[in-house]
């Protein structure tokens, strides 16, 4: 059984054995996660599992089920329209995807937001609600 920590760190230790990065850049995921960098990460994934009603460890692992994928959407989406700062890999970077995978949360959250989803506004209210709520910690 493995703790959300250790799944950290081998997701880590996966990053770097995968691609080749900088020590820079692996401090720099490290620190996102650590809530170091402009927004808690960390944080902000927990209140996007509250918000989809899922637990916290489901999020932090590689889960593909619908509702982790979501909520790691909503943390996308998040990053993207609120820290114009931030790169599309360096948001992706977050939960060890790529640019693209970034591009399409956004778009698909856009185009559910286009055809007026009822589910989606409602979790985006929430998730905005919360986050402003517990903006000390962000």
């Amino acid at each position: 059984m493995s703790t959300p920590e250790k799944t950290f760190k081998l997701k880590i230790q996966r990053a770097i054995n995968r691609s080749p990065m900088d020590i820079k850049e692996t401090i720099r995921i490290i620190d996102w996660y650590k809530g170091i960098g402009k927004h808690n990460v960390l944080m902000l994934s927990y209140i996007a599992c509250d918000v989809i009603g899922i637990p916290r460890s489901r999020l932090i692992t590689s889960h593909k089920k619908q509702e982790a994928v979501e909520a790691r959407k909503l943390v996308m989406f998040y990053l993207y329209q609120k820290d114009k700062m931030l790169t599309l890999k360096e948001i992706g970077n977050v939960y060890f995807k790529g640019h693209a995978t970034v591009l399409y949360a956004v778009r698909k959250i856009n185009d559910s937001l286009s055809i007026n989803d009822k589910v989606i506004k409602e979790r985006l209210k929430e998730f905005n609600y919360l986050t402003h709520k517990y903006k000390e910690f962000l």
